[in-house]
């Protein structure tokens, strides 16, 4: 992500990435799941950085408390 001509940097923590998607499809294939999902987690990092939810270092961290909950039926 960038802000202007300053790159962010964004974490996405592994956890993240494991319970994004059900662990019985593409287990343990972080990048992919980072890829199908990219979108998502640039949204999510951009709302975090304009709220100022950012570390010390200005990294936008993404972790399983930022996803969105599931509706249950």
């Amino acid at each position: 992500m960038r802000d202007g001509t300053k790159p962010v940097v964004v974490l996405v923590a592994n956890a993240v990435l494991e319970t994004i998607e059900s662990t019985t499809y593409d287990h343990g294939y972080y990048f992919r799941r980072f890829k199908r999902h990219r979108k998502q987690f640039e949204s999510m990092t951009s709302d975090k950085y304009d709220k100022g939810y950012v570390e010390v270092d200005v990294t936008v961290c993404i972790k399983t408390m930022d996803l969105p909950l599931e509706s249950a039926n």
